[in-house]
């Protein structure tokens, strides 16, 4: 009898240990439609660490050299009809199809230098559920035009290698799977004879309730060449410092949105020193006039009527703990 509760001890504790790791689900990983996302691009290599379970990896080297804000809304009538939602910056739009299986590339429109890449068989990023040891295999296909029409072919290789803890600039942040992708893909002109080869080998750390991933680094290899390696991380994640943790914001209300002029904000629990700021997507601020309704309910008023599309982030300390997308109507 001792043995069968040894036994029986030793299973809850191996089904506890397997819940505990993480898994990558549509609801948890995918873009939605009123995202905001705060990337802080990067140049240089950070360590990437190694494989396997109940790691930790530091990135606290990551050094910024810009940011780029991105907002998540709806590709219904857009360009590339198989899209479901589209990732909008200044200079760039990204353009996603995210359903219970999987989630794939659609399309990129590169505004900033006037070229678009329209997929005839898109890429897939990540399967459902997903977690440590999972892979999958892809073949994708799509074309673009910067003044010659070049045709892109690859094969993507994925696999969840790793699971544990990342350490960002912003913060140190747990339950995170570590995801590596080998691109093997080509360029070409038919009938001139031009081809360009590329490895582009990328690390991306997900974790769940994050629809985008919290750290990435890669490194492309052009025709052989030196790798050259890019990094990028989430700057608008809340850092796990003790004065900030304990004020987490769980969700975020704005409303009315869209506005005409004043519009509120509703904290899921009450969070001390707070400020509010609100940018356009330049990143030029717009001052506000706060007025507390309650102890997590606030009124703001923009300083001018206000026209587009506006980020509205919300700090404690001056660490960001929150931010959201607000529509403004005049």
């Amino acid at each position: 009898m001792k043995k069968n509760s040894t036994l029986l001890l030793l299973l809850c504790l191996m089904n506890i240990l397997s819940i505990a790791q993480p898994v990558l689900d549509s609801s948890n990983t995918c873009p939605a439609v009123g995202d905001v996302f705060i990337v802080a691009n990067c140049n240089g290599a950070v360590n990437i660490g190694s494989a396997g379970a109940n790691q930790t990896w530091d990135l606290s080297t990551f050094s910024a050299t810009n940011s780029t804000t991105y907002a998540c809304m709806s590709a219904s009538g857009s360009l590339f009809p198989a899209s479901s939602v589209k990732l909008n910056s200044l200079t760039s739009t990204l353009y996603y199809k995210g359903n219970a299986s999987s989630l794939e590339v659609t399309g990129m429109d590169n505004t900033g230098a006037g070229v678009e890449y329209a997929y005839s068989n898109t890429e897939q990023l990540l399967k459902f559920p997903f977690q440590l040891g999972d892979s999958l295999t892809d073949t994708w296909a799509n074309s673009f035009d910067n003044g010659l029409t070049f045709f892109r072919q690859g094969t993507s290789h994925v696999l969840a290698d790793g699971y544990g803890t990342v350490i960002l600039p912003v913060g140190t942040f747990g339950n995170v799977l570590r995801v590596r992708t080998v691109q093997t893909y080509t360029d070409s002109l038919p009938g001139l004879g031009i081809m360009y080869s590329y490895i582009n080998t990328m690390y991306n750390w997900y974790m769940p309730g994050q629809h985008q991933p919290i750290a990435s680094v890669s490194s492309l290899v052009t025709n052989g060449s030196s790798p050259v390696g890019y990094g990028s991380y989430l700057a608008s994640l809340v850092t796990a410092s003790e004065d900030v943790s304990s004020q987490l914001v769980s969700g975020m209300i704005i409303y009315p949105n869209p506005t005409t002029e004043v519009f509120n904000v509703n904290l899921s629990n009450t969070v001390n020193q707070l400020t509010f700021n609100l940018t356009d997507f330049t990143g030029r601020e717009i001052p506000l006039n706060v007025l507390p309704k309650s102890s997590n309910e606030f009124q703001l008023t923009p300083s001018k009527k206000l026209s587009g599309t506006f980020i509205l982030t919300v700090k404690a300390n001056g660490k960001t703990i929150s931010s959201g997308r607000i529509q403004c109507i005049n």
